[in-house]
């Protein structure tokens, strides 16, 4: 889920102006039951501000208290199992924080899909914890996980990064036609090439401007076919492979030039 950041705060302000009405209610019916001025109104409200901060101070205070006491060993060790039991790869040496592990992980292409996936799913909880407004919760979760990640980073083995091995030989999937065109290509290309003089290339019909492309464009199949992983290509072949495909489409253009172009 996108979240964009003005409309969260524009949400907050928002919700502060809603819950104030209450607080305005409160005060200007204590101000017309007392028959008071300004102050009772202002201090009524004074009051309820107080009131709710002590309450607040108060929940903080006794959520901290049970952290530090209890529930940050047992979010930490629970985050540690998680990470064990789903195999996550060992934490650097060095770390700004636990959302920063995880999106490495997410970042990291070479790394496996599935837990690509967890790793993001245990970043947006991280994120939505903080977006509920929950931000003490929030801090207490990232703080139990960094203890967490310390503690697995020395239990955790050290997982090399996959080595992407380029297979000796291609399996191509051709159809017969293809096929056979391919190797009638192959063919008048090595006749044309040994040939002593033009004799034999003009003894041979010139195709026209859409055979030539459909040949072009199998050509260039057949080449692709040819490369076991397109991901894992060298770049001097893959260099040589798209300056061929462009030669070939050059060859079209100056042999077959459009209608009207002189």
């Amino acid at each position: 889920m996108t979240v964009i950041r003005s409309r969260v705060e524009r949400s907050f302000w928002k919700n502060a102006a809603l819950s104030a009405i209450p607080d305005l209610l409160i005060a200007w019916v204590l101000m017309k039951f007392t028959e008071g001025g300004a102050e009772t109104f202002f201090f009524t409200l004074i009051a309820l501000q107080a009131a709710y901060f002590t309450l607040w101070a108060k929940r903080s205070i006794w959520s901290w208290t049970l952290f530090a006491l209890t529930n940050r060993a047992f979010m930490s060790s629970h985050v540690e199992e998680v990470l064990a039991s789903q195999s996550f790869p060992k934490p650097p040496d060095f770390l700004s924080g636990a959302d920063a592990y995880y999106q490495e992980i997410v970042d990291d292409k070479d790394e496996d899909c599935e837990l690509r996936i967890k790793s993001s799913f245990e970043l947006g909880t991280l994120a939505g914890i903080s977006v509920a407004g929950q931000h003490q919760l929030a801090m207490q979760v990232r703080m139990a996980t960094e203890d967490a990640l310390q503690r697995y980073s020395k239990r955790a083995p050290a997982r090399p990064k996959p080595i992407i091995r380029r297979p000796e030989g291609a399996s191509l999937s051709l159809s017969r036609d293809e096929l056979a065109t391919i190797t009638w290509l192959a063919d008048y290309g090595f006749r044309v090439v040994t040939a002593p003089n033009e004799t034999y290339r003009r003894s041979i019909e010139r195709v026209s401007r859409e055979h030539a492309t459909a040949y072009a464009s199998l050509i260039d199949k057949f080449e692709r076919e040819c490369v076991p992983d397109l991901l894992a290509e060298d770049d001097d072949d893959k260099e040589r492979r798209f300056e061929s495909q462009q030669n070939r489409y050059h060859t079209i253009w100056s042999n077959y030039p459009p209608p009207g172009s002189g």
